[in-house]
């Protein structure tokens, strides 16, 4: 599923202009962007009630994304973030291998579920 089919099943979207933004890793240089807004079509409590996010025209890959919340001045929790993809660095095959970031030899312990952390 992508990131506007999720966002489509509790926000109301709103496609706008595109826009040439800052690239965060090179701020001489810009990128044309799809600029799509979602509101909340109702509270969510901890969900943010607005969301914008700037999609790449050429590749796609958000380049930015605001969350935004509806808070009482006294409310605890988040206001507003904002995410922005600085880079995205070559990989290599096995990044995402337990083996590439442990010693070898070294003891690990696997997991089933989210429980299993308090038995340590």
């Amino acid at each position: 599923m992508t990131i506007l089919e999720r966002l489509s099943c509790n926000y109301k979207l709103e496609l706008l202009a595109e826009e040439n933004i800052p690239d965060a890793s090179d701020t001489t240089k810009t990128i044309k962007c799809q600029h799509i807004v979602g509101t909340a079509e109702s509270d969510l409590a901890d969900r943010p009630s607005k969301i914008e996010l700037w999609a790449d025209v050429d590749s796609g890959v958000a380049r930015r994304v605001v969350l935004i919340w509806k808070r009482e001045r006294l409310e605890r929790g988040p206001v507003q973030w904002t995410i922005e993809l600085v880079g995205s660095p070559t990989l290599p095959d096995d990044w995402f291998q337990l083996n590439r970031h442990i010693e070898s030899g070294r003891p690990t312990v696997r997991l089933k579920s989210t429980p299993d952390l308090n038995t340590f």
